[in-house]
This record gives structure tokens, C-alpha cells and sequence, in this order.
């Protein structure tokens, strides 16, 4: 199915109606905004409801990004000068967008951690921090998929919808099991990565990965989740084929 630029728009519309949505009504107790007419229990008003689902609005974001990055490899717009163009593009949007939260930070004096100190003005600045803004987060992630983007382009036109689909559902469906039988994120956290002797997190090895591609690296990695009874945890590990 085809999707014309108004569907687009709409989709993104929609996307930025719902994070503000989420934004003032996902929330419970005494971080609620104002004084909200009926509750469905002590700390739960009933708009948060739709706060809680409004928190699609991160896939339908990613959505987007996805599909415009699909239609331009169609149109053999996935080449590494466009990529890297299209990064630098966003990096200075991003930056300009941190000097002002540390201008504003020092103009108003009201919170200590902006603009903080030099080491968090230029973590911020370069995803090692998001104590700025924690919905930072998906800065680093949204640049890694772009950098990916030519790669996951072409896993998309040789395995079918119906493939893709199971797979992708599965990643789901083992977070949900994990969920449900009492694991959190401390318990079972993939994020933890060991290469040789030096700690990594998945995002480093993807970084790794995506900009192999980009610099036309031939070099393969092997990667397998062991557990690790020392740890306690599931872990990632790579290493060089």
C-alpha cells in the first residue's frame, strides 16, 4: 500500500497531538497537572488513560522516519553522501537546540542540572547525557536507524511482509513473556556488552556496525546471547569472525 505526503503529514499530526497529550496526562498521584474531575482510584485520574495511550506516539514517529527512508532507497536516495548529509543536517538542528536549553538554563537559574557543568553541557551535546531532556534518548537511536538505513532497506526487499511481521512480533512477544514471569530491566538487560575486556552497550555495537557501512567496511562480527551466572544476566556477546 501506497501512502501519499498527506497521509504522511496527517500520521506526523497526529504523532505531535499525542506526545503532548502524553506528555501532561500520563501521569499519577501528586505529578498531576491541575486538579482533574474523576479519578479511578486515589492516584490515577481518568485521563490518564489517555495519557497511557497516547504513548504511541513514538512508533508513529518511527513510522514515518521508516517509510520516507523505504521510498528514497525505491528511489536510490540511500546513498552514504545523502546519509551523512541528512546526519550532519539533524546534528545541527540538535545543537542549536542544546545551546539554547544551556542559555535558557543560565537565564533562569531555576534547576541546577542545566546548563551544569562543561562535562554535562557537552554530554548532552553528544548523547552521553540526556540530563537536559530524558525523551533525548532517541536521538542516538533515531541516528543510528539512519546510518543502518541502507542495510535495513535491503533485509526489507528480500523478506516478505509476513516474515518481517513474525519477526519483529517476537521481539515483542519475548519482552512480554520476560515481563510477565517478573523480569525487568535490571534482570534482563542486553544492554550490557562485552567485547574483549571493555564493557559496551548495544547502541555502541550498532554505532559500530551502521558506520562500517558507511565507511564501506568489510569487517564481520559474531554476535550470541549467553547467560552468565557470575552476572547473574543475559549478555551480548561480540566477536570477530
Amino acid at each position: 500500500m501506497e501512502l501519499a505526503r498527506k497521509d504522511i503529514k496527517m500520521t506526523q499530526g497526529l504523532a505531535i497531538l499525542t506526545m503532548v497529550s502524553m506528555h501532561l496526562f500520563c501521569r499519577l498521584g501528586t505529578d498531576v497537572y491541575g486538579t482533574p474531575l474523576l479519578w479511578l482510584n486515589s492516584t490515577t485520574p481518568a485521563v490518564y488513560i489517555l495519557g497511557w495511550l497516547s504513548e504511541i506516539c513514538i512508533p508513529l514517529y518511527s513510522i514515518c522516519s521508516g517509510y520516507a527512508h523505504y521510498k528514497l532507497g525505491e528511489s536510490g536516495g540511500l546513498s552514504k553522501k545523502r546519509i551523512c548529509n541528512r546526519i550532519i543536517k539533524f546534528l545541527i538542528n540538535f545543537w542549536i537546540v542544546c545551546i539554547l536549553f544551556a542559555v535558557i538554563g543560565v537565564v533562569a537559574g531555576t534547576d541546577q542540572r542545566v546548563p551544569g557543568s562543561w562535562k554535562e553541557f557537552f554530554g548532552n551535546m553528544f548523547f552521553i547525557s540526556t540530563s537536559y531532556n530524558g525523551a533525548w534518548w532517541y536521538v542516538d537511536t533515531y541516528l543510528i536507524l539512519v546510518m543502518l538505513s541502507p542495510i535495513l532497506y535491503k533485509i526489507t526487499k528480500k523478506v516478505n511482509s509476513i516474515g518481517m511481521f513474525l519477526f519483529v512480533s517476537g521481539f515483542y512477544l519475548i519482552k512480554y513473556v520476560l515481563n510477565h514471569f517478573g523480569y525487568n530491566e535490571s534482570q534482563f538487560d542486553i544492554s550490557d556488552v562485552y567485547t574483549g575486556h571493555r564493557k559496551k552497550t548495544v547502541n555502541e555495537i550498532f554505532e559500530k556496525i551502521a558506520l562500517a557501512n558507511l565507511l564501506g567496511s568489510d569487517k564481520k562480527v559474531r554476535v550470541t546471547i549467553e547467560y552468565d551466572p557470575n552476572y547473574e544476566d543475559f549478555l551480548l556477546l561480540v566477536t570477530d569472525t
